[in-house]
């Protein structure tokens, strides 16, 4: 924090491959994020609100597959506290998920950036955050879909699909959706049926599962999808 205003470093990198299996990371997009007080208040007492009597030490957990995290807490005399974690389950790491729910809840009230919120939901797909579908406008209602739907997420997934109104145009934005299950096909197709669904994709952009459902209306505009709603 500078005398004037607490700012987020955010720096997005790319993965050069140089051979099958060399690789070097290189940061591509770097800036300076000036924080709200407000915000950055809320970050800091969700900081120092952690009970840390139930950190796991890194020698403590099994490891596969994920992604990995180092946090580095300064204190007021410069004794400085690191946590190691990758890629927690919430019920198990729940020092871990304080720290994590704390940063997702500034990020995504802070950042602005399209590239940088979309390069943070694919991060918040690897951390235990439920169906990867969030609301984000009422009228038209809209969600976007933010994550991988797998097979963990059947059960929420059904009932957020039931529970859609039936005589209302709903918006699925999927301009960042990595893509779901083969699983989920007829699921959809049931639902693009029953319910009055459009699809938002980026533009020039392919989305495999959408093309193999088939029944989906899809828009590469917003604007064309908000004027086919209201051609209906």
């Amino acid at each position: 924090m500078n005398d004037k205003t607490p700012r987020m470093k955010f720096t997005i990198s790319k993965v050069n491959h140089n051979g099958m299996l060399e690789y070097s990371i290189v940061p591509f997009d770097s800036s300076a994020i000036p924080l709200s007080e407000s915000g950055y208040r809320e970050f800091k007492s969700a900081i120092d609100r952690i009970d840390w009597k139930h950190y796991k030490p890194a020698g403590e957990r099994t490891v596969l597959d994920g992604v990995s995290g180092v946090i580095n807490i300064i204190g007021h005399s410069s004794d400085t506290t690191t946590i190691y974690f990758h890629s927690p389950d919430r019920a198990s790491f729940k020092t871990e998920y304080e720290i994590i729910d704390a940063f997702f809840n500034l990020a995504e009230k802070e950042v602005q950036a399209l590239n940088h919120l979309e390069y943070l939901e694919a991060l918040k797909c690897y951390f235990d955050y439920g169906l990867p579908i969030k609301k984000t406008g009422d009228n038209p209602l809209e969600y976007r879909f933010w994550g991988h739907l797998t097979s963990n997420e059947g059960k929420d997934l059904n009932d957020f699909l039931k529970n859609l109104p039936d005589n209302q145009p709903v918006i699925f934005d999927c301009t960042n959706f990595p893509g779901m299950g083969t699983m989920y096909y007829e699921l959809f197709r049931k639902t693009n049926t029953e319910k009055d669904i459009y699809y938002l994709l980026k533009e020039n952009s392919e989305q495999e599962d959408l093309t193999q459902i088939g029944n989906c209306r899809i828009f590469r505009s917003r604007n064309d999808l908000i004027s086919a709603i209201k051609q209906q």
